[in-house]
């Protein structure tokens, strides 16, 4: 990735693991960064430390969770640009409101039952090249 704000560049490794399917592990990293921000920025971090977790709760069949903590973020998430820090604002938002409408519907759903639910990815704007969604 290059021309990079110093913000963005300290977001790699979160969005690496949410990349790969290590929602846990991206949710760590964001709140590494989120202990030392101030502001618009810190409360930006809190969105995605919820999202993480929520997509996290999905892979592991825990809808309820996921349920509030997608929830949690998508409200988190009311008022920041759609481009906020570089990062695809506009299609995290739409992948955390499909997720809740999917875990509404398969509220008691088994772990199993939830693969149709697609991750969205935590793109950064600012990149040539695209990172993969996870499932």
């Amino acid at each position: 990735m290059t021309n990079l704000s110093p913000i963005d560049a300290e977001l790699q490794q979160g969005i690496a693991l949410w990349e790969a399917g290590q929602y846990l592990a991206a949710q760590e990293e964001f709140e590494l960064l989120w202990r030392t921000e101030v502001g618009r920025r810190r409360n930006f971090l809190r969105a995605l430390i919820h999202a993480a977790m929520g997509f996290h709760y999905i892979t592991v069949g825990d809808t309820v969770s996921a349920y509030s903590k997608l929830g949690s973020a998508g409200s988190l998430l009311d008022g920041f640009a759609g481009d906020f820090l570089g990062l695809d604002i506009e299609g995290l938002r739409r992948g955390i409101a499909t997720a809740r409408t999917l875990l509404s519907a398969t509220e008691k759903a088994k772990a199993r039952e939830l693969q149709h639910i697609r991750i969205p990815r935590l793109t950064m704007l600012s990149s040539e090249v695209p990172l993969r969604e996870a499932q």
